[in-house]
């Protein structure tokens, strides 16, 4: 497979092989790979909790077991938390 990269791409890859932490622009190119997979799983995993989350409280509501909450707080929870964190449950 071939494909070219933006200048400014390039200088970077050319830099991090030249630095040493890499042998050639293919293993730059297969890390940064394995970051971005590693990033869609975990959005994935993320999005499965969270549809856990809305289904669990859908259920709450269907039952007559909701609670007064903060709406704006309960994002702030979900935004400030820590990634890799184990689920709740």
């Amino acid at each position: 497979m071939k494909f070219s990269l933006p200048p400014d791409y390039q200088r970077f890859v050319e830099q991090l092989v030249g630095e040493g932490g890499y042998r050639s622009a293919d293993e730059v190119v297969c890390d940064s790979l394995d970051l971005l997979r590693a990033q869609a799983q975990y959005r994935q995993v993320r999005f499965a909790r969270l549809k856990q989350d809305v289904d669990a409280a859908i259920q709450q509501i269907r039952n007559g077991e909701v609670l007064r909450a903060n709406p704006l707080a309960i994002f702030e929870e979900i935004e400030n938390e820590p990634i890799g964190s184990k689920s709740r449950g």
